[in-house]
């Protein structure tokens, strides 16, 4: 498993102990959407890096 990948299941880990709702697929497949890339092939690293982010801001809303 890639550090991006432990990175990213980590933060959404928290999301759900914080009382975060959505699955990391619902989340994935939301911002996916969002950017009009849901059939564009991305570099896994690089998605898990920017979900990273997203997850980020997700964990500082729930605060």
């Amino acid at each position: 498993m890639t550090e991006s990948k432990k990175n990213k299941i980590n933060l959404y880990d928290r999301y759900i102990m914080q009382g975060g709702d959505m699955t990391l697929d619902e989340i994935e497949t939301f911002v996916k959407n969002s950017l009009g890339m849901s059939n564009v092939p991305l570099k896994k690293d690089m998605f898990d890096d920017f979900m990273i982010m997203i997850i980020e801001e997700l964990n500082n809303r729930q605060k």
